[in-house]
């Protein structure tokens, strides 16, 4: 075990893409990297985890106070005229 996961740091961002529900439905994982394998075993806990740590960002970021009036100021203002060019 210890050595699949050195092999999966040690692969970064080049490992393999996931075939399209293959391991969902049950394939072992092969030559995947084991923190791959684990991830594909425990899909729904990851889900629920990212989830729960949006809605906690969206009731901290709705519930947070500028540091400073004037600078939240300038920023919503700066960020209506890059809007405005976008559009």
């Amino acid at each position: 075990m210890q050595a699949a996961c050195r092999e999966a740091r040690a692969a970064g961002p080049n490992v393999p893409s996931i075939p399209n529900g293959e391991y969902r439905d049950g394939a072992a994982p092969g030559g995947h990297p084991a923190e791959l394998s684990f991830y594909l075993r425990h899909q729904g806990k990851a889900a629920a985890y990212i989830r729960d740590l949006e809605e906690k960002w969206e009731e901290l970021e709705s519930s947070a106070q500028p540091a400073n009036a004037e600078l939240q100021h300038r920023l919503d203002e700066a960020r209506k005229r890059l809007l405005a060019r976008q559009a």
